[in-house]
């Protein structure tokens, strides 16, 4: 009986176990499932499979990360960003003690889409149709990151995979340093407070990850450049560039063969801070039109100290300015990478040698450049293409180049600028160029009609590309002149720059040709003209004036020949040859010069809609030619120009009743160029009145005197109408004008109403406290009155800038012509706003009536009103606003006087305007900003404060 019992027990064990595994699957089995699923692009199928196998408790470590990851990938491929956070956070809390699963969803954080939409108070990441408000996640997304690879660092510390580990490290590094390398780097300076995630900020595509930008590598508060040491323990950094630095030295600990990478990585950035290419990154020299202010100090910092540094020191652009400093071994870019190259058994041993032959050559400090260059080729070799030799050739080879030219004129001796180094002769060559010839052959191209037309053999404005690079070889000629020069290098492989002084004369085109010996050949193209042509529009036509490029003499008579061409694009369907788009039409006409060398073509022979070359011949073989260009014809009319005008002066703008008007007007074209004879003088005019209910009340005639004026006066009768009279004058030739002027009554108050309101604006939220003040002009208070307020709100926009010469003429800002872009998310917060011209349209929000009540004045004639700004902050808080206080006081007497008031209530206490001294710049140009802190009336901010510098970036 024991025995059957017992292997009934065993048979029922065995069946249970048999159930189990038929209800739960191998994993592997179930993994390649899912993997097939998503290689087959059955993406919503196989996202169900991961989630599936990331919510089995036999699931984890490596693989339950790659579940993961492949769970976002399925994400991303069907659009459903917005179902990341759900899984991420699921994910992390069901491994929880998972250091290699929380490591992969704190890289999910660090690398999905970092926008999205909040509705109805939730947030959506990626993409919506429909309302909400658009938002970046990046630095909540970045947080939520940190605080899972905080957890990463403290459950792997005795993780048996150090390497992975250490790549966990790596990752959460790279994190710290997001967004915070370069200009970014003042950043660092901060300590991320992981207790609590922050919140979402305005922004979408382009405002995610936004940067405040910095201008130069930040300093402490006695000025010296600040340095991220490496702290004892995690808990024991000061800020983030001391946690960055701990990451990555616990990373070496995990896995030693990370030290390179490591230390390269920490040399690109000290690069990014202290390396001499800052001064151009940030720019370097004058602000606002004046001298560096580096300029005349004993330690002079600057592009042309670079050669006279020491392996220790560096010239870097400071947020104090440009300044050579000192670095200490551990945050020297030269001392690192010398440590790197030194150890040729790491992977970057090559890399930190071409990056200190980049290093010196920035420096200026070539035959140091050209020692690392020679020691990366013996030890790693030349590199594709022998691009490494190229690089030291550059440095010790013989070189030389022409420094630009420019069109000489016929007669004088071309002298151009020739840059070398290294090379110590320098033979020249000169070629005859048939310009004549080539210009023919272009013309007869055209004429072809080809059916693809080759436009490298219409550009003239390319020839001395063409040349020497292209099939226009075959126009140059003879060789005409000959000679050569003995050079003086510099040392050190510096660049020298001399003038050459050609034996070219007569005029025309020639290939000018320089052979360093040993080294290159440089080509330049040199004209020496004798005829010039000035092409101008015209009313109508175009002018074509033929004259001696020298002197500017005209070239009376010379023959002027019109080439034209245009693209006539062709209905396909219509085409009998398919290849043919288009045909090439052609125009050719001849005109000759008038005495004045001027030539102006009839419009009829020269159509607007083609491309004109003209070609300029006269005694003595000159030639000239302009083109190819287009032709425009104006059609001017000054319609002000011959306006009839009227000018009316009243004696005064404002007039009681019983008083006399004296009125004078003048008559006369707007040809203010013509003689001082007015075509209006003895001519008669009719001069009416009308008063404000647009009743007639005079109209007399009156005969114009020599400069076309006339003069009247009008006596208001003593019950004369309060309000605007009209003047009308009308006469011969169609001339009329008119004018007005205002009748109003005065009385001398007797007491004045005054409205006492917050001088400084008040914080948006705050409550407003005013006050209607009412006194006798002999200082009593007013009493027994009734007083009647009204308090309006309007958007306020105070719009602040510096002061610039024309200010006084043409109003503050006057220089900036940028529009705002309130499109773009992110730009309220930080963009700066133009100046509202008058001729700009704009609208305003229209004022809204906030408060509105009578009472009674108190017996020290005045009353108090509270104006409470919590619902505006509720409705309106993205803007500032002006509250318009308007109070009506009305005595015993029935006298009602009128004050007004108003206050600004502001979202900020303050806001900062920048500018630039320009709107463009080149790459190396001195960079002029300016920054300042005023109160929304235009006030300077006052009291202690702290300004963060930021930098401008360019685009090469």
């Amino acid at each position: 009986m024991k025995t059957l019992l017992s292997l009934l027990a065993t048979a029922l064990a065995a069946g249970t176990i048999l159930t189990l595994h038929a209800q739960s699957p191998d994993l592997d089995s179930a993994r390649k499932k899912a993997a097939k699923l998503q290689g087959d692009g059955n993406w919503a199928e196989a996202l169900a499979a991961f989630e599936a196998l990331l919510a089995r408790d036999d699931n984890g470590g490596a693989a339950a990360a790659s579940d993961f990851s492949k769970a976002v990938q399925c994400l991303g491929n069907l659009g459903r960003y917005d179902k990341f956070d759900a899984l991420a956070e699921k994910v992390a809390e069901e491994h929880a003690d998972d250091w290699q699963v929380l490591n992969a969803v704190g890289w999910g954080y660090l690398h999905t889409q970092h926008w999205g939409f909040v509705i109805a108070g939730e947030f959506e990441r990626g993409g919506h149709r429909g309302g909400g408000q658009q938002v970046s996640s990046f630095a909540r997304d970045r947080v939520r990151a940190m605080q899972l690879m905080r957890d990463v660092m403290q459950l792997g510390a005795g993780a048996d995979d150090r390497p992975a580990y250490a790549q966990a490290l790596m990752n959460f590094a790279q994190q710290m340093g997001s967004g915070r390398g370069g200009s970014g780097a003042w950043q660092l300076q901060n300590l991320t407070d992981l207790s609590e995630l922050p919140d979402y900020e305005e922004g979408g595509y382009y405002g995610w990850g936004h940067v405040a930008r910095h201008v130069g590598t930040p300093v402490g508060a006695d000025g010296t450049p600040l340095y991220y040491d490496v702290p004892n323990s995690w808990e024991e950094a000061d800020n983030d560039g001391e946690r960055w630095r701990f990451l990555l030295t616990e990373a070496v600990e995990a896995d030693p063969s990370l030290a390179a990478q490591v230390k390269y990585n920490w040399v690109t950035f000290l690069r990014s801070q202290f390396g001499v290419e800052t001064m151009a990154n940030f720019g370097y020299g004058g602000f606002f039109g004046r001298p560096s202010p580096d300029e005349d100090k004993e330690n002079t910092s600057g592009t042309y100290e670079l050669h006279t540094l020491g392996e220790d020191e560096t010239i870097c652009r400071l947020a104090t300015g440009v300044q050579r400093i000192k670095l200490p071994a551990e945050h020297h870019p030269i001392t690192l990478l010398k440590q790197i190259a030194d150890d040729s058994e790491n992977s970057y041993a090559e890399q930190a040698l071409n990056d200190l032959a980049g290093i010196f050559e920035n420096r200026r400090q070539y035959p140091r450049a050209a020692e690392f260059w020679r020691r990366s080729i013996k030890a790693h070799g030349p590199g594709h293409n022998n691009w490494k030799g190229q690089r030291l050739a550059q440095i010790t080879d013989p070189w030389g180049r022409f420094d630009g030219t420019q069109t000489f004129g016929a007669g004088e001796k071309a002298s151009l600028g020739f840059v070398f180094r290294n090379g110590e002769r320098v033979e020249f060559e000169a070629y005859a160029v048939d310009v004549p010839k080539l210009l023919d052959d272009v013309k007869e191209y055209l004429k072809t009609n080809p059916v693809e037309l080759d436009y490298s053999r219409t550009n003239l404005g390319n020839i001395g590309y063409s040349l020497v690079n292209q099939s226009w070889k075959r126009y140059v000629g003879e060789r005409v002149a000959g000679w050569g020069l003995d050079l003086e290098p510099r040392p050190s492989h510096w660049d020298r720059r001399i003038d050459v002084v050609t034996p070219l004369q007569n005029a025309g085109a020639y290939l000018l040709r320089a052979k360093v010996a040993g080294g290159n050949t440089s080509n330049v193209v040199v004209w020496l003209a004798d005829t010039a042509i000035v092409k101008k529009p015209l009313d109508g036509r175009s002018y074509y004036f033929v004259a001696d490029a020298t002197t500017g003499e005209p070239l009376a008579g010379a023959d002027v020949e019109f080439f034209g061409w245009k693209t006539e694009y062709l209905d396909r369907k219509r085409l009998l040859q398919p290849r043919r788009r288009y045909n090439i039409l052609t125009k050719n006409f001849a005109e000759r010069a008038d005495a004045d060398g001027q030539v102006m073509p009839d419009p009829a022979r020269m159509p607007r809609d083609y491309q004109w070359l003209a070609i300029a011949r006269a005694e003595g073989d000159r030639f000239g030619y302009h083109g190819f260009s287009g032709v425009w014809y104006g059609n001017h009319h000054d319609a002000e120009y011959n306006q009839t005008k009227t000018l009316f002066i009243t004696d005064r703008p404002v007039y009681r009743p019983g008083q006399e008007v004296e009125i004078k007007a003048w008559v006369r074209h707007a040809q203010y160029d013509q003689e001082e004879v007015s075509q209006f003088a003895g001519k008669r005019f009719t001069l009416r009145i009308h008063d404000p209910k647009g009743e007639k009340v005079l109209e007399e005639t009156f005969e114009a005197d020599a400069y076309g004026g006339i003069a009247a006066t009008f006596p208001l009768p003593e019950g004369a109408t309060l309000g605007v009279w009209r003047l009308d004058l009308k006469g011969q030739g169609g001339a009329a004008g008119g004018n007005s002027f205002r009748v109003e009554e005065y009385k001398k108050p007797e007491f004045e109403v005054i409205v006492d309101a917050p001088d400084e604006p008040v914080m948006l939220g705050d409550t407003v406290a005013a006050k209607v003040t009412a006194r006798y002009l002999f200082g009593a208070p007013v009493q027994n009155a009734t007083v009647r307020y009204k308090v309006l709100r309007h958007e306020h926009d105070a719009r602040w800038y510096a002061p610039r010469p024309w200010d006084w003429f043409y109003g503050p800002g006057y220089w900036w012509f940028c529009y705002d872009y309130h499109w773009y998310p992110g730009w309220q917060r930080w963009g700066c706003r133009a100046p509202r011209y008058w001729w700009w349209p704009h609208h305003n929000m229209p004022p809204e009536v906030v408060l509105e009540n009578e009472v009674e004045i108190g017996p020290d004639g005045t009353v108090a009103v509270e104006i409470d700004t919590a619902l505006a902050k509720a409705m309106h808080g993205d803007i500032d606003h002006r509250y318009e206080i308007t109070a009506e006081v009305r005595d015993a007497s029935r006298r009602t006087i009128v004050g007004a008031g108003s206050v600004l209530v502001a979202r900020k206490p303050f806001q900062v305007n920048v500018w630039l001294d320009r709107g463009y710049y080149r790459v190396g140009d001195a960079i002029g900003a300016g920054a300042a802190a005023r109160t929304l009336d235009g006030k300077p901010v006052a009291g202690r404060g702290t300004l963060t510098l930021f930098s401008v970036t360019y685009d090469e």
